[in-house]
């Protein structure tokens, strides 16, 4: 399971570098959106009923810029924070299963186990709120009821642990194909039914559910 992950870690490995994020300044979702939203919350209406524009139109490319910037970090820095806690429900989950553990460290591991799932559904969540401010109008949600197979305990929860791995590897490439493509031009109604709010939505479900099942 470790080494599966491992795809997982490393498939954004340059996504924090910041020619990555020049780059996708050229988006054109991204650059449309955050120019109508600076525009809007920088003009006014003056008293003969014509807007007018209070910013410095010679800034105004380098204000989309950093707009566009601060919402690919806060999209960088959540996704990263829910695999590293990925990464935390693996590792506790083997201590739990592995019989060189003692007892002590046995219910440790399970209290990890539970605490980042639940971590894991509010980050899952938080990304979500993140994108909708860009992919309005998106399906957020489907009819996804998570379901724990019988006896999954005996085998560490293997296969609702590997829902949750696929699930963010889908949202990641989803959100990587969609925001930092630089020619990016895929029409919303494209992503209906399967898109990056729909497996994190998953994610969060399953990993609320999971959280209840402690293994060992």
């Amino acid at each position: 399971m470790l080494l599966l992950f491992g795809v997982l870690v490393t498939s954004f490995s340059g996504f924090l570098l910041s020619d990555t994020f020049e780059s996708a300044r050229n988006n054109p979702v991204l650059r449309n959106h955050f120019l109508r939203q600076h525009i809007q919350m920088m003009s006014y209406m003056d008293v003969y009923g014509n807007l007018r524009y209070r910013g410095n139109v010679r800034l105004l490319e380098q204000q989309v810029d950093r707009l566009v910037d601060d919402f690919l970090a806060r999209v960088a820095h959540q996704l990263g924070t829910l695999k590293i806690h990925f990464n935390t429900v693996l590792r506790s989950r083997a201590e739990t299963l592995s019989k060189a553990s003692n007892d002590e460290s046995r219910r440790g591991a399970q209290a990890r186990w539970k605490d980042s799932l639940k971590t894991m559904a509010d980050e899952a969540e938080d990304l979500r709120k993140i994108l909708s401010y860009v992919l309005r109008g998106l399906d957020k949600k489907s009819d996804f009821k998570p379901e724990i197979e019988a006896n999954a305990n005996n085998s560490g929860f293997h296969k609702e642990i590997r829902f949750i791995q696929e699930q963010i590897v889908k949202a990641e490439r989803r959100i990587k194909d969609y925001f930092f493509v630089p020619t990016h031009t895929v029409n919303l109604q494209d992503l209906q039914g399967q898109n990056m709010m729909i497996y994190l939505y998953r994610v969060k479900k399953m990993s609320k559910k999971l959280s209840e099942f402690p293994p060992g």
